[in-house]
């Protein structure tokens, strides 16, 4: 039994979310974002007892008149819950929903029957829950070693009741003990004590073990330490990483002990942990989820962790602006299905992001650009018009072409603010047998395009639709970029270091670093030295040597257009 998909309504930050879980979830975004509020939530519908003063003194409201509703939907097997509510489950699935309302401070339950909502006790719901146990692991060295203390204690006093059901045969031994401890030593205590007893009346002591000694007199008295190369140290003087750790295979002990599921809530379990040991940790996370004793869900803000989950494993928590507060969040994640979007290889998609480094999934805004140059001289100009504002954008390199749909479809998916800037030969393939040195013309070196019919491009179909045939024709710059630029796609007027050479003052530039004669700073002899002028240090040099008036006009209207879009969203 364990939790397929979550609805929250009116919760802290959180107006309206509904997604999945998987075995395993991370819960990534900004600080702030709304992360921790979905484990706190997940607390209040499985413990709510821990929760409650939050929502008597109203932490927990979204709004002033809004009451919380949070519903939980369960994948169970027919032995999970009470043969009495078997006849809820549909498609092995039984969804419960806990409300509170604010105005009585009253909590409510109710059972979901198809569409048909069926209030029920709070007794019979945590009837229905009895074998899951949700576990919420906060960040704090304080807290996480309490819970430590609390789940070793239980893991095991449960062990020894089990191992002891039939027969104890421990608690013969600790009795014989305290008797031998008794009348050897603690005897003669008693008679020191009396020889001393100030007072004339006749008085005998008597230090004694609790009625019934049993094995559960040692229980209190046990800590649980943890043997490395560096030695023998008590669990809580390790980091929060390896007591996180320790803690979910304590549970995963108790939940297979009693013959149910733990969930566990973790916050950044990556903290304190450097990047080699947080792959360790996300691996034996993933390990401990290989049978569905435990399900791990966790917020971080690691691209270590990050990087080693699929895709559908990762839920994006963003602040969106609100008129009625501050922000809203806003939890979003790839459909189920994603993956049959026949222009979407799955394969390819995580070869391409398995190279890349994952920080958009805590950025505010995203530009992808064809190649590594392309990112790196957007984010150079675009760093000139933001300032500090530029670290909260994400420069994501496609890699060529052909990868721009992988970025294209995630992101859209995730509902992160992007564009696409691509060159033109995305659009529109090259005069003469689509190649780019036969279709050159003769005098400028400039490439010429065939306006008649689009590339064969499916993103294109994705992107456009209806309307792709008013891209046709399209050989005027400015009336291609306005076309486009409502769909978050930009192009360059040919192609990076090409729309460079369109500016007087670059080709001179140019020249100067080349060490090219004046009598050689005709375009088309600049470019025929492709090599040189595409590499990334001269490119830089050339836009620090010119002032922002003298870029071509590309550069401008792909800045400008951008500069403007992302103030929306920083």
């Amino acid at each position: 039994m364990i939790i397929k998909s979550v609805e929250i309504h009116n919760f802290r930050s959180i107006r309206k979310a509904k997604f999945r879980f998987d075995q395993i979830s991370a819960l990534v975004g900004e600080n702030n974002a709304g992360k921790t509020a979905v484990l706190k939530a997940l607390n209040s519908f499985f413990n709510f007892n821990e929760e409650e003063e939050l929502f008597l003194n109203k932490s927990h409201n979204y709004g002033p008149k809004a009451n919380t509703r949070i519903q939980i939907s369960f994948k169970i097997d027919s032995d999970d819950i009470p043969e009495t509510f078997s006849n809820y489950i549909l498609n092995n699935t039984i969804t419960l929903r806990f409300s509170y309302l604010y105005a009585q401070n009253k909590k409510e339950y109710h059972i979901i029957n198809n569409r048909d909502l069926i209030k029920i006790t709070e007794e019979d719901f945590l009837r229905i829950i009895s074998k899951i146990e949700y576990v919420y692991i906060p960040t704090e060295r304080g807290s996480i070693n309490k819970i430590n203390d609390g789940v070793f204690n239980k893991l095991v006093r449960k062990y020894l009741e089990i191992y002891t059901s039939n027969r104890d045969t421990i608690s013969r031994h600790v009795r014989d003990a305290n008797q031998m401890l008794h009348k050897n030593i603690l005897s003669k205590l008693e008679k020191l004590i009396e020889s001393l007893y100030f007072t004339n009346d006749v008085s005998n002591f008597n230090i004694a073990a609790p009625i019934e000694t049993d094995y559960s007199v040692l229980l209190d008295s046990l800590r649980l330490s943890l043997i490395s190369d560096n030695g023998n140290y008590f669990l809580e003087e390790y980091g929060s990483g390896t007591r996180s750790l320790a803690t979910i295979a304590m549970y995963r002990a108790i939940a297979k002990l009693n013959d149910s599921i733990v969930i566990l809530g973790i916050e950044e379990p990556e903290t304190n942990l450097h990047p080699q040991a947080q792959k360790k940790l996300i691996n034996s996370l993933i390990n401990s989820v290989g049978t569905e004793e435990v399900q791990v869900i966790f917020t971080t803000h690691s691209t270590v962790l990050i990087d080693q989950l699929k895709h559908e494993n990762i839920l994006l928590v963003k602040k969106v602006k609100s008129s009625n507060s501050k922000f809203i969040s806003e939890i979003t994640q790839i459909s189920d299905s994603f993956w049959q979007n026949p222009n979407i290889e799955e394969f390819k998609h995580y070869q391409y992001f398995h190279y890349k480094n994952s920080d958009f999934f805590f950025s505010k805004y995203v530009v992808v650009c064809e190649s590594k140059n392309d990112c790196q001289v957007v984010e150079k100009l675009l760093r000139d018009k933001l300032g500090e504002s530029i670290l909260e954008v994400s420069f994501l390199d496609a890699g060529g072409k052909e990868n721009i749909k992988y970025a294209y479809y995630l992101l859209r998916e995730l509902k992160l603010p992007f564009i696409l800037i691509v060159d033109k030969d995305f659009f529109f393939n090259y005069q003469i047998n689509n190649k780019l040195e036969d279709s050159r013309d003769c005098k400028t070196g400039l490439p010429k395009y065939d306006y008649t019919k689009l590339a064969d491009n499916q993103l294109i179909e994705e992107i456009f639709g209806g309307i792709k045939n008013r891209l046709l024709n399209k050989s005027n710059y400015r009336d291609l970029f306005n076309i486009i630029s409502t769909k978050n796609i930009l192009s360059m007027n040919y192609c990076l270091e090409m729309d460079l050479t369109c500016s007087k003052k670059a080709r001179e530039e140019y020249c100067r670093i080349l060490n090219i004669s004046s009598s050689d700073t005709k375009r088309f002899e600049l470019l025929s030295k492709k090599n040189a002028i595409k590499k990334i240090g001269t490119l830089m040099e050339v836009l620090e040597n010119i002032p922002n008036r003298s870029l071509p006009e590309s550069y401008q209207k792909i800045v400008n257009y951008i500069f403007n879009d992302i103030k929306k969203y920083i």
